[in-house]
């Protein structure tokens, strides 16, 4: 119920003239209003989605595609239908993780949470070792403090595990890392756990590679490479630790390089990748020998190289380029993310250098031994992708610092790429997932959603600070983000209704079957659209020449009233009795703002802004329509209005200090105004669905959609997202809790999403 201010553009373009009558009446100057800012963002509450596959390990699966081809297909565009955002007690380095319908993420605090997948509520909280000081700083590396779990977890779904590595005090001083194993039931440690892992000595070997399990999940591997400022001696380690039902047994060791030989670790943020058989896959960073080219390929050391590892960890084979000894003289090395496992078993790999390659994982060919080799379109020459790229076929995605993201088509015939798209502005992503349809990356304050097939930008949202090779997570068409200390997460589910609105939106439910919106359309006219309980009708003109959105009320199954001003400034009022539309009708008055009803059997109470800038209202009593009265105020937009019952009404505006501002009506008296704080940029409107509830949404600073709820007490301001170019409307179904939002897109076509109320 309720309408707001004018915007843009609904539907067909049919002139209808309506000739409107000019009546004067009275109204007089009301009550000033006082500044508020805007309340912090709190969980927004929405239905419930059924859980999908999961997003079990860094990009979804073992070979890091990061691509869910299971995740419904998301909307041509539009803001969020839902946001949540909680804080967490750390860094976040990790990639968050997804299991049914419960998002996991790891922190530097070493602690891991469970969060509900639609809230954002904590469901448990794992917390059992101190974080440490970073080690590397004795030697004058790092840029981690404190450090705690770097690297994303792994969860294996069939034992109902999180697996995670940390950093952690050791007794006779110093530290050490631990392969922790806690259960996702209960968020307690698995009995056997944490586990030692032996090797790599944390003062020069960082865990910043994601976590990797065998397809068996009887082996997790961790990757170490050096921390940042290279301090020496470190060397490429993958450890294989035992899990499940081979816990216990020996851990597996691999490391390729002589005692003459050191650096070329294993760094990047997405870690090993492990194909159907249980191989093993990992790209080194630079190693210790670096000169000009030709290389001296006696020298080989491992560095810059994709190495195939056996699941026991012996060496099948390797690739390096033909120049891999200048790339490690320039600190230039491929190391910057892991290798992509693509559908006809080739492999796809970047780096800092900007080239591409394409590999046999079959044979990967030695020094020099590529399939392909190309410079990626526009990626600089150097410090040119990092963390993780991503793959629905043909397509790779391949982020690239400061150019913004490229897709590349693999042609499997001829074994090469060319470009097929890159986004049309320069910005640095972060490694990108698919899904939906979309592809997701984080940058700049933002999250962008690019169409996968002709990457255009199709969603773009602000967002907060993100750490180093961050990437977000997609699951049950949740996009979930993970910012400096915070994970967000955004549903995209608003359903597009079409037209072109150039007013707010109104709804009116006769029925828990029926609803009905209406607008103004590019034409002046009112245009509408109804649901019939199953399906939404083609919009329709109901004609007339509106000085503002409507506002609309229905009072019984066979009742619509709609309220408009007119171009005469007057209040104009068309009437559906169960069967057509009734002829146009003026109620007088000068209004200055779009109308809003609403009822209470049948009376019905309509609000409007007068010239003087107070609220004006006029009751219908069932028979007659009574006279005008002013029940004060400076409101700067249109009101909204609602009944929760016989004897009660409330009705908002916006002050002139942009805040909300309330009265209510308790069946005898009207009360003061309060003010309920925010800051708004359109009308407010208001759905109830039971008594002494109240859901008020309006649209805030930031474009967005904001909600605060009255159940006996006023709570927080809850962010759901946006942009949108409209105020909002909302209803409440009768007899049931759904309640349905509207507003417009940045296209100015109608969107609609339904929450709890």
């Amino acid at each position: 119920m309720a309408t707001k201010r004018t915007l843009r553009g609904v539907a067909v373009v049919i002139i209808v003239a309506l000739r409107l009558k000019k009546v004067a009446a009275a109204m007089a100057v009301g009550l000033s209003l006082a500044l508020m800012g805007v309340p912090p963002a709190t969980h927004g509450v929405v239905t419930a989605v059924a859980a999908g596959t999961g997003w079990t390990t860094y990009h979804k699966d073992g070979t890091r595609n990061g691509y869910d081809a299971s995740a419904p297909a998301f909307p041509a565009t539009g803001p969020p239908s839902t946001k949540w955002s909680t804080s967490l007690d750390g860094s976040l380095y990790a990639e968050p993780l997804a299991l049914n319908g419960v998002i996991y993420q790891a922190t530097e605090n070493n602690s891991i949470y469970a969060l509900d997948e639609i809230t954002g509520a904590q469901i448990w909280r794992w917390h059992q070792f101190a974080p440490q000081p970073d080690p590397a700083t004795a030697v004058g590396c790092g840029n981690i403090d404190p450090v705690g779990i770097t690297g994303t977890p792994v969860i294996d779904p069939t034992a109902a595990i999180i697996y995670a590595v940390g950093l952690v005090a050791a007794s006779g001083g110093g530290t050490k890392y631990q392969l922790f194993a806690v259960s996702l039931s209960n968020g307690t440690l698995v009995t056997g756990y944490p586990r030692d892992i032996g090797q790599p000595n944390p003062i020069y070997l960082q865990e910043r590679a994601a976590l990797a399990i065998s397809p068996s999940g009887g082996m997790v591997y961790v990757a170490f490479g050096g921390w940042v400022g290279d301090c020496q001696p470190y060397h490429p380690y993958v450890i294989g630790v035992p899990v499940g039902a081979s816990l216990g047994q020996p851990q597996l060791v691999y490391q390729p390089q002589s005692s003459t030989q050191g650096e070329a670790g294993i760094w990047g943020a997405s870690g090993p990748m492990v194909d159907a058989s249980g191989n093993v896959y990992v790209t080194t960073g630079n190693g210790s020998y670096g000169s000009g080219t030709p290389c001296n390929n006696a020298n080989f050391d491992h560095g810059d190289a994709v190495i195939k590892l056996s699941p026991a960890l012996g060496e099948l084979g390797y690739w390096a380029p033909s120049n891999w000894c200048a790339l490690a003289a320039a600190d230039s090395d491929i190391g910057s993310l892991g290798p992509l496992l693509l559908q006809n078993g080739q492999i796809f790999q970047a780096g800092k250098p900007g080239d591409g390659y394409l590999l046999n994982s079959a044979s990967l060919g030695g020094i020099g031994g590529q399939q392909f080799q190309a410079h990626i379109d526009s990626c600089p020459t150097s410090d040119a992708v990092f963390g993780g790229d991503a793959y629905l076929a043909p397509l790779v995605y391949v982020p690239c610092d400061g150019t913004g993201l490229i897709a590349l088509s693999i042609n499997t015939s001829t074994n090469t790429f060319s470009v097929a798209w890159k986004s049309s502005f320069a910005f640095t992503p972060t490694a990108p997932i698919v899904a939906g349809g979309v592809v997701w990356t984080m940058g700049s304050g933002h999250l962008y959603g690019f169409d996968a097939v002709s990457g255009s930008l199709r969603f773009d949202v602000a967002i907060g600070g993100h750490t180093r090779f961050a990437t977000p997570t997609e699951d049950n068409g949740w996009v979930i983000v993970p910012e400096t200390n915070r994970v967000d997460g955004f549903s995209f589910n608003w359903q597009s209704l079409g037209g072109v609105l150039t007013s707010d939106p109104d709804a009116a439910a006769p029925a828990a079957t029926r609803e009905d919106v209406f607008a103004r359309g590019g034409d002046g006219a009112l245009w509408h659209r109804m649901w019939d309980g199953t399906n939404w009708q083609p919009w329709e003109s109901l004609g007339g020449g509106l000085g503002s959105g409507p506002g609309s009320i229905a009072g019984s199954a066979t009742r619509i009233d709609v309220f408009i001003r007119g171009l005469d400034g007057a209040l104009w009022h068309r009437q559906w009795n169960g069967t057509s539309w009734m002829a146009w009708e003026s109620l007088g008055g000068i209004v200055t703002s779009g109308p809003d009803a609403a009822a209470i059997g049948t009376r019905i109470d309509v609000f409007a802004r007068g010239g003087d800038n107070a609220l004006w209202h006029r009751e219908f009593d069932g028979t007659n329509w009574l006279a005008w009265e002013s029940l004060g105020g400076s409101i700067t937009s249109d009101p909204g209005s609602v009944s929760w019952g016989a004897g009660r009404l409330d009705v908002f505006a916006r002050g002139g200090d942009n805040a909300l501002w309330h009265r209510a009506w308790d069946g005898t008296n009207w009360l003061a105004w309060e003010s309920l704080g925010g800051t708004l940029t359109s009308a407010p409107d208001v759905g109830s669905c039971a008594a002494n509830k109240l859901d008020v949404f309006a649209r805030g600073g930031d474009h967005g959609l904001w909600r605060r709820s009255y159940n006996g007490t006023w709570g927080s301001w809850s962010g759901i997202g946006g942009p949108f170019t409209s105020g909002p409307s909302t209803i409440c179904l009768p007899g049931t809790t759904t309640l349905d939002t509207f507003a417009a897109a940045s296209n100015y076509s109608l969107l609609k999403q339904t929450f709890a109320g």
